[in-house]
């Protein structure tokens, strides 16, 4: 049986998936979110293609979305250049 080609390949989404993980914990720092470092060193985000369209899930320790929820570093990141940067590098690869 022949293995289907992905439209981007899973090696890219490791890269597009620890380039998010690098956008989102630099806005944690810049909202100067950081007491002791758990939350930031808990970020972990895996990238999949979902029907074309890039989906991301993020977790992190169970205080994240409260810490989100007051902040909303997860919007600010979704607005930010290096999201759309990423996004944009999604859309190009899916294209082939």
């Amino acid at each position: 049986m022949e293995r289907l080609k992905l439209a981007v390949p899973r090696r890219d989404l490791r890269i597009f998936g620890r380039r998010i993980t690098k956008i989102i914990q630099n806005e944690i720092r810049r909202q100067d979110l950081i007491d002791t470092g758990n939350l930031l060193r808990s970020i972990k985000t895996k990238v999949t293609n979902s029907r074309g369209k890039m989906k991301v899930d993020v977790t992190g320790i169970d205080y994240l979305k409260y810490v989100d929820g007051n902040f909303d570093i997860l919007g600010k990141v979704k607005r930010g250049r290096a999201y759309k940067e990423v996004e944009k590098d999604f859309n190009e690869l899916n294209k082939k």
